[in-house]
This record gives structure tokens, sequence and C-alpha cells, in this order.
């Protein structure tokens, strides 16, 4: 079976935390505004419209957080086939604990599903978040840990739809799925040309693509994210997707060392967990059923 470098893994992980600590200072500024504001901007410096500390992360890095914690609480029964119901329970478990913290940011519907379901089991959680409009790209956040643990589309679909179950996202979690996997196996990601920056609409479709779009009109890590970082509208969604392409492209030993250590302590303590767990999971995996 087929395994992906844990450069790769590394890097796709710190990819989204990094890309959301650089992205979330300039969320929902115009494109002009930023550039008037920061210059020529290289570092992590938060504040921002959430005032964050620098190498604090938001909801794009604290949603892998938690769907990592429920693939290591739930390892153990992974071969069982009592595990999709434990790992998606507990990851509702997981996200109603992430919202009593109080978090910098968190989704209307993800909001919505918590307050609404959560003495609930994960089918009351999917059957209430059947919103056709819903279509945030927060989503790709949480399914990603279980892209890199090689679970199959099945699961990673049930997983987005805890949250977000409608045609759009669903779709969107497929192509992020299918992109994500061709960059950890250094394929072709895409045979779409990108003349220009797609539509500056918080929707999980153009923020795929405008992550792709920055990684392929770059050559390293470090000016992909820049490059989103400047983008305007959206930054801390499509710098962090971008940070998870252009990671599982280039590696973890491609970001850039200030960056890294710019990261809150606590954040790169729960990151190399997180790459722990997904690391072990990923190689562990013997079960067809569950993994691809």
């Amino acid at each position: 079976m087929y395994t992906y470098p844990k450069d790769k893994v590394k890097g796709a992980l710190y990819g989204i935390a990094i890309g959301d600590a650089m992205g979330a200072t300039t969320e929902f500024f115009p494109q002009h505004s930023i550039k008037k504001q920061y210059k020529k901007r290289t570092d992590i410096i938060g504040k921002g419209w959430l005032n964050l500390l620098p190498g604090e992360v938001t909801d794009p890095t604290e949603l892998a957080f938690c769907v990592c914690d429920a693939l290591a609480k739930t390892a153990s029964v992974r071969s069982t086939s009592g595990y999709r119901k434990a790992f998606l329970n507990q990851c509702c478990q997981n996200y109603a604990d992430w919202y009593d913290s109080h978090p910098f940011d968190i989704e209307r519907c993800i909001v919505n599903a918590i307050e609404h379901c959560r003495n609930e089991n994960y089918q009351k959680w999917a059957l209430f978040s059947t919103v056709p409009d819903n279509n945030d790209s927060s989503v790709l956040f949480a399914v990603a840990p279980a892209i890199l643990t090689r679970h199959s589309i099945q699961l990673v679909m049930e997983l987005g739809s805890l949250t977000h179950n409608n045609s759009i996202c669903n779709n969107g979690i497929r192509k992020f799925r299918q992109i994500l996997i061709a960059c950890l196996r250094d394929m072709e990601v895409t045979s779409q040309v990108f003349s220009q920056l797609p539509r500056r609409h918080r929707d999980i479709d153009c923020n795929i693509d405008s992550a792709l779009y920055h990684l392929e009109t770059t050559a390293t890590f470090e000016t992909a994210i820049l490059e989103a970082v400047y983008h305007g509208g959206d930054t801390d969604a499509i710098a962090a997707l971008t940070g998870c392409l252009a990671g599982a492209s280039y590696g973890y030993s491609t970001i850039p060392q200030r960056w890294i250590s710019q990261l809150m302590p606590s954040v790169r303590e729960k990151l190399d967990i997180c790459v722990d767990s997904v690391i072990g999971l990923h190689n562990s995996s013997s079960d067809a059923s569950s993994c691809a």
C-alpha cells in the first residue's frame, strides 16, 4: 500500500497552522489595503480583526486538532466494526468541547450543529447539517487529517457531513482530497490553468481554486504562503489551504524555520502530537475497508 513520506504529512499539518497564523492578520482586508498597510510582510505578526498574539491560530488549525485528537482516541478500535461510530461520535464530542473553550472564531454552521445536536449521535448531526446554502471551506481542515491517515472516501465524506452536509461541500471535499493526495504523491495536481486569481468570495470551491492558484504560480512554500496572505478576503482559510497543499508538495523541511519558531509553543506542541498520531495511524493502517 502506498505510504506518504513523513516530511510531507508533517508539512501538510504544519502548513495549515502557518497559513492560518499568517492569513488571520489580513483576513477580510481588501487586497489594496493589505499592500498599503503591510508593505512587504514576511513574519507572523498576529493582530488582525481578532487581535491575535503573534503565533496564535484560529479555526482552520483548531478543527484539524479536533479531528487529530479523535483519530488518536479511537485508534485502538480502528480495525473493528465499531470504529466508524466511535470515531465520528468522538469528533462530535471534540467539536462541542472546542466550542466550550470559547475559540477566537468558529463558523456559524458548526455552532448551530453543536447547539442543536450536542447530546445526539453523529447521525443526528449529519441530518441537522443538511443545509443547501452552507458552502464555507472550514470543513476541509476537519477532513485533512482523515485524508492523511488514508481513510476511505466514504468515511471522509461522513466526517464532513457532521457540519457541512450538502452537494456543494461534498464536491469540495472530493476535489480537495484528490488534490491533497496528488500533492503527497508528487503527481500532477490539476490540468486546469489559472490565468488569474479566482473571484474573492468565501465559498468552498473558490477557496480551493485560490489555494491552487497560489500553489501553481509559485515555486516554494514561502512564496505560496506570502502570495495567499496578500490575496485579500478570506485569507486565513485561503492561506491555510495553500499551506496544507504546499506543505504536502514541498515537505516540512522547506518551511522557513522562523515561521515554525514564531508559532505559539502550545501550538507547536499540539502539532507535533498530531503529526505523531497521524504518522502512526498512517503507517499501521491495514484495514482496507476504512482506508484508501
